[in-house]
């Protein structure tokens, strides 16, 4: 009677040849595909380009909330609007790699709108160099 119940019993082996049919397959499709794959395409080397920027003149724009006033400072001087307007219009009228860079550097407690405002003067007159800064 146990002989009987042993044969009776299902199988727990794993059927290993559709397994090993499918390595066969993927084998032969990769020999095949290989020698496809290790032909090369010719790719043009990059050229070096123009000499990187280096502004003559830095110059650091910083804005200062004082109550609901804004104060602005240029290289230390306190300067108006107008006037800081004036030095971007001059410097837009140089060729664009003598024109001196001028960087924005915001006070915590200075609305936003300043800045964007000052960004929007600088790109009126053509300054080519104004980005933001923080000197810390």
């Amino acid at each position: 009677m146990m002989q009987e119940d042993a044969r009776a019993m299902p199988m727990a082996d794993v059927n290993t040849t559709p397994l090993i049919d499918v390595m066969l397959v993927l084998l032969i499709i990769f020999m095949i595909s290989a020698p496809m794959l290790a032909q090369r395409l010719p790719v043009p080397s990059p050229q070096p380009g123009p000499q990187v920027f280096e502004p003559t003149q830095r110059h650091l724009v910083q804005l200062e909330a004082i109550g609901t006033d804004l104060r602005l400072t240029l290289d230390g001087e306190v300067i108006s609007r107008s006037a800081l307007q004036q030095k971007l219009v001059a410097a837009a009228r140089l060729p664009e790699s003598g024109q001196p860079e001028f960087r924005i550097d915001a006070a915590a407690d200075v609305r936003f709108d300043h800045v964007v405002a000052l960004l929007s003067d600088a790109r009126r007159t053509g300054a080519a160099h104004v980005g933001l800064a923080r000197a810390d």
